[in-house]
């Protein structure tokens, strides 16, 4: 696997790196070329979030270590975002991404010590804002609030 590329954060060398990524040329580490990618997510261009959010999985699929302990509050993030461009990426994802999502999702939770009222209380909110969700989206948003929850207790026991 040759070098990564050099840190950087210009559109041109994040888009290069993204693409060494897809080509699965280079690995995921915790230095400025992912977080670049990470923060193109929150491009105003639907299209370019659209790409990331490939570049995304790939992150999601291979992160460990410190990376792994920030994707969490960035998927968050997202969900809050764009809620149904949130459930869509996610519905594309495999079985082992989306209980990564989950996981580090309620990881975060799990740290800010947010109670299971809390999480309720803010997939509501979700469910509530999500004017143009389907049912079935609105079911997938339920689904992830549960394992969520079911997670964060998990944690909660056994540390």
């Amino acid at each position: 696997m040759p070098d990564t590329l050099p840190v950087t954060t210009t559109p041109t060398d994040t888009r290069a790196y993204a693409n060494q990524l897809l080509e699965e040329k280079t690995g995921v580490s915790d230095d400025g070329p992912v977080n670049a990618c990470l923060d193109s997510l929150k491009s105003a261009n639907p299209a370019v979030r659209n790409f990331y959010w490939k570049v995304f999985r790939i992150i999601l699929r291979d992160s460990d270590g410190a990376l792994s302990e920030t994707l969490g509050s960035r998927l968050i993030d997202l969900i809050h975002r764009n809620t149904q461009e949130f459930i869509v990426q996610y519905e594309v994802c495999d079985m082992t991404i989306r209980a990564k999502c989950t996981s580090f999702m309620a990881y975060e939770n799990y740290m800010e010590d947010t109670g299971e009222k809390e999480i309720d209380e803010t997939f509501s909110r979700l469910k509530t804002g999500c004017k143009n969700c389907s049912a079935a989206q609105i079911q997938t948003l339920d689904d992830i609030c549960r394992e969520i929850k079911k997670t964060v207790q998990w944690y909660r026991k056994n540390n």
